[in-house]
């Protein structure tokens, strides 16, 4: 039995034959064999998962903590936040390892440069709207099947408009309002036609209401989601007391209202999980030590802000340059939970504190989720949205070509019957010449109405509805390998066995012919 990919690119070749020999202005033609030609090698490419959000909602900070390292630009003005492509792999040059994209042509450059691009002044900003896209190698497993993609935000806002500062001149305001314009239209641009599939941030200015994180969604998402490729996360739960004790009832109530948007919602935060991963289990434990060298009061009182965690107290036995390297190396309400929950800990145990720690970060879920909902079905993902794609070109054809075609279909007409007429007029009009001229009108100047094209149409577009049907029930197979692997004491041996074979077994590998039995 024939594999989704090999019906699709059969669907995609009998799109281009069709293109080629109909009759058709040569523009309204190329038009969309354009936009057919680059689909067949799209197939073998890596599922591209964007993350979006409004700006400052952490998308970089997600990034970084799920590649393990400080790729993206954290904390920066519109200015620096660039839409940033993270492929697997690893840099030519050590010492230039961003490549920068510039009117589609790319230069690799140095960490200065990116470093360049913080700040919110008028070079910066003439620098910042010249580039299309930052692109960054990384050897993580994650990217060997997904390009990451960084989205720049929907409501971007380089530095603080309206400050009075008399040094923005009216210049500046006009790259501002540009800048920010660009960098909300590539971030719907991607999600809506590049993604595959989609990580949805609803970040720390929604607050603890309902309605409020989703009145954001849907002003980050437009409208253009599903739950089959798209899940929601709550960012930065660590910010706020109130967010993080409800986190999960935050979660189960948002995903409740969002089930045809979102697969689900996790709430997450990236800064506890980069300092679980900086920090290590030993630079763990000496935190841990110092937060039990603070009497359980006091470090109570001392939690409340930050210049009380910096004073000077005589039943503190931690220096205060020791706890201002603390603020330095995470952001204060990171240290605020983690100081929190270590204290809760003896030293004898310091593998459940940090087992604890892991739980608040919320990455454990995340990445199971990803692995599951996104690397195990990458390229299935992929042929979603190529199947989605020509059947948009189809709609197009319909709606639009067809529109084309039956003009110059009209004006054809028109032109045969003014040959005719020409001839039917002409003294020689009984002549062999003319006799011969009016079969080759009759041969090469069509006399369709445009139901022959039609037809062809209608066809293409039942062969992709035949290989959506099959994508879903491959995807069918997939959901329920996953149902029965969270479920293995609800089946005796011999009916998981079973199940295995109804199911394909790794249904969720595409290239595997037992995922279309």
């Amino acid at each position: 039995m024939a594999s989704w990919q090999d019906d699709i690119r059969c669907i995609i070749e009998d799109i281009t034959k069709f293109l080629n020999q109909v009759e058709t202005p040569d523009e309204w033609r190329q038009k969309y064999v354009s936009m057919v030609k680059l689909l067949p090698e799209q197939l073998d490419k890596p599922c591209v998962l964007a993350v979006a959000g409004r700006m400052n909602a952490g998308k970089s900070s997600l990034v970084n903590a799920l590649l393990g390292a400080d790729l993206a630009t954290v904390g920066a003005t519109a200015t620096t936040a660039t839409i940033n492509y993270f492929r697997y792999g690893t840099p030519a040059n050590p010492d230039k390892p961003v490549r920068v994209w510039r009117n589609g042509r790319p230069t690799d450059e140095s960490k200065e440069f990116l470093d360049s691009l913080q700040g919110a002044d008028e070079e910066t900003l003439k620098k910042a709207i010249g580039i299309d896209k930052l692109e960054f190698l990384c050897p993580h497993e994650i990217l060997r099947d997904i390009t990451l993609v960084d989205t720049p935000g929907t409501d971007a806002i380089v530095g603080e408009s309206g400050d009075g500062h008399e040094s923005r001149t009216a210049e500046f305001f006009k790259l501002e309002k540009q800048l920010m314009e660009q960098h909300s239209e590539v971030t719907k641009e991607v999600t809506r036609s590049e993604a595959d599939a989609v990580i949805y941030l609803l970040g720390q200015v929604a607050h603890v209401t309902n309605a409020s994180f989703l009145k954001e969604f849907q002003d980050v998402s437009s409208g253009q989601t599903s739950s089959l490729n798209a899940v929601g996360i709550i960012s930065q739960i660590d910010t706020m007391d109130e967010i993080l004790d409800d986190r999960y009832g935050l979660a189960e109530s948002i995903s409740s209202k969002l089930s045809r948007q979102l697969n689900t919602v996790v709430p997450v935060s990236a800064g506890i999980q980069r300092t679980l991963d900086t920090y290590g289990k030993k630079g763990i434990a000496k935190l841990h030590s110092l937060v039990h060298k603070i009497p359980d009061d006091r470090l109570s009182r001392m939690l409340r802000m930050e210049r009380s965690f910096i004073r000077d107290y005589p039943d503190v036995d931690v220096s205060v340059e020791e706890r201002q390297q603390l603020l330095e190396a995470m952001p204060w309400r990171v240290l605020v939970v983690i100081a929190r929950e270590l204290k809760k800990y003896e030293v004898s145990q310091i593998d459940e504190a940090i087992k604890e720690l892991h739980k608040l970060s919320g990455f454990m879920e995340l990445n199971s989720l990803l692995d599951t909902h996104f690397l195990k079905r990458a390229k299935l993902l992929r042929g979603y949205r190529i199947v989605n794609d020509l059947s948009n070109m189809i709609d197009s054809l319909l709606f639009e070509g067809m529109g084309e075609y039956r003009r110059m279909l009209a004006k054809t007409r028109e032109d045969r019957i003014a040959f005719s007429n020409f001839i039917g007029k002409h003294p020689d009009r009984e002549t062999d010449v003319a006799n011969s001229l009016r079969r080759f009108l009759a041969k090469y100047l069509p006399v369709d109405n445009g139901h022959l094209l039609m037809d062809r149409i209608n066809m293409l577009s039942s062969k992709i509805e035949e290989v959506m049907v099959k994508l879903n029930q491959v995807n069918d197979k997939f959901q329920g390998l996953q149902w029965l692997e969270q479920e293995p004491d609800s089946f005796t041996e011999k009916e998981i066995a079973e199940l295995e074979v109804l199911f394909g077994l790794r249904a969720c590998n595409s290239s595997d012919e037992k995922c279309e039995d």
